[in-house]
C-alpha cells in the first residue's frame, strides 16, 4: 500500500511541469479552474478505488498465490470494462467485442483448466 501510494504521487510533479512546460501556465491554470464536480469525483474514483484498492488486493493476490495462476486474470480487464459500459452507461457492444470476450473467457478456462485437464488425462492413461 504505501508503495503504491508513493508510486502514485511521485510522477504528480513531472507531469505538472511537462504540462507548463508544453501548453503554457495560461492553459493549465484555465485547465484546473475548470474542474467540476463530476472531475473532481471521477479523480477521487480513480485514486483510491481503481488505484490504491485495485492494486492492493492485486498485490495481495500475488503474494497468496502463484503468480502464473494469478496473472491471467488480468485478461479480465477489457472484458469487465466492456461490461461495466453495457450495464451502466447502455453502450451496446459490436459482435466482434462479444467474440474477443468469448475468446478471452475461453483462453481462461483453458489456462486456468488445462493442468487438471493434464492430470486427469495421466490418470486416464495409467
Amino acid at each position: 500500500f504505501p508503495f503504491i501510494v508513493w508510486s502514485s504521487l511521485f510522477p504528480i510533479l513531472p507531469f505538472f511541469g511537462l504540462a507548463l512546460w508544453t501548453t503554457g501556465p495560461d492553459t493549465v491554470s484555465t485547465q484546473l479552474q475548470g474542474l467540476g464536480l463530476n472531475a473532481f469525483l471521477a479523480v477521487l474514483y480513480l485514486a483510491l478505488l481503481a488505484t490504491l484498492l485495485a492494486y492492493t488486493l492485486w498485490t495481495r493476490l500475488l503474494q497468496r498465490h502463484p503468480a502464473a495462476k494469478v496473472t491471467p486474470f488480468s485478461l479480465l480487464v477489457p472484458v469487465v470494462g466492456l461490461w461495466a459500459a453495457w450495464v451502466f452507461f447502455g453502450e451496446r457492444p459490436l459482435a466482434q467485442q462479444w467474440l474477443g470476450t468469448g475468446l478471452v473467457l475461453l483462453g481462461l478456462v483453458v489456462n486456468q483448466a488445462g493442468g487438471w485437464w493434464a492430470a486427469w488425462r495421466l490418470r486416464q492413461a495409467a
